[in-house]
């Protein structure tokens, strides 16, 4: 912690990171209190802000270190994109540090191949044939929405609503002479599929993660077919995270099979 706090206050010149702030609208949190947040949350291995967010609201160690600060998940998220660009020139001021302390030469150097679990979960892999069929549904609800006009009824503003007396009645008995519900009725085929969002916002953001995991999949099929063929791997096996398209699947340090990267 200390450590942390003496690095970002000491050594860091944070000109660059504080530059990337336009200067208008509110107030933002403290970069170099952000900034040592990021950096001892990295340290522990944990490396996505809805993490750092729950160590905000619990870990007292966390609140010393940033001085009780609570910034929203949010701003750790922006946080995280806004300095993302800017790891490699803080990196070398790290290391320049260092050697004028002399605690390296700076002759040599290593690579760490620690694997990161992706943001993108492991019991969701999808093949080609589903994401078609979902990117298919994404489509004809998002087209559906947007043909019907958003137009709210408007109200004045000495007008009120006009009570409705509720009348009592009580529910028929169940007859042989009753009819079955027609199946165009039922509340089951007009409601959405299950992995659907409920905005259009959402299902505009899921078809793009869609279209994106299509193109990923049909590359990946395209470089399967020009291997030989006792290497090619079976159609369906070819699966992605929704998630994370982008991330390989292997074996963590636990020997779990799941979607990762290659920390180096």
């Amino acid at each position: 912690m200390r450590l942390i706090a003496r690095l970002t206050d000491e050594e860091l010149n944070l000109g660059v990171l504080r530059c990337t702030y336009s200067g208008r609208g509110s107030l933002p949190h403290r970069p170099d209190l952000l900034l040592k947040l990021l950096i001892y949350e990295h340290a522990q291995g944990r490396v996505q802000p809805v993490q750092w967010f729950k160590d905000v609201k619990e870990n007292k160690a966390v609140q010393w270190l940033i001085f009780g600060i609570e910034p929203s998940q949010t701003t750790l998220y922006e946080f995280r994109d806004r300095v993302q660009p800017l790891l490699e020139e803080l990196n070398q001021q790290v290391v320049r540090a260092a050697i004028d302390e002399e605690r390296t030469s700076g002759s040599c150097g290593a690579l760490d191949g620690t694997f990161v679990a992706a943001n993108a979960s492991r019991h969701r892999l999808l093949k080609l044939e589903t994401v078609d069929k979902r990117l298919e549904q994404l489509e004809e609800e998002i087209a559906k929405a947007e043909a019907i006009p958003n137009t709210p009824p408007t109200k004045t503003a000495n007008e009120t609503p006009p009570t409705i007396k509720k009348r009592s009645r009580k529910k028929p008995r169940s007859t042989a002479t009753n009819l079955p519900s027609s199946p165009a009725s039922s509340p089951a085929e007009t409601e959405p599929p299950l992995f659907m969002g409920k905005t259009l916002r959402g299902r505009k953001r899921q078809r793009d993660q869609y279209r994106r995991a299509q193109a990923i999949l049909r590359d990946r099929h395209k470089a399967n077919a020009r291997r030989r063929k006792d290497k090619r791997k079976k159609g369906e096996k070819i699966r992605v995270a929704i998630g994370d398209p982008v991330a390989k699947f292997g074996l963590d340090k636990l020997r779990t099979y799941r979607p990762l990267y290659n920390k180096r």
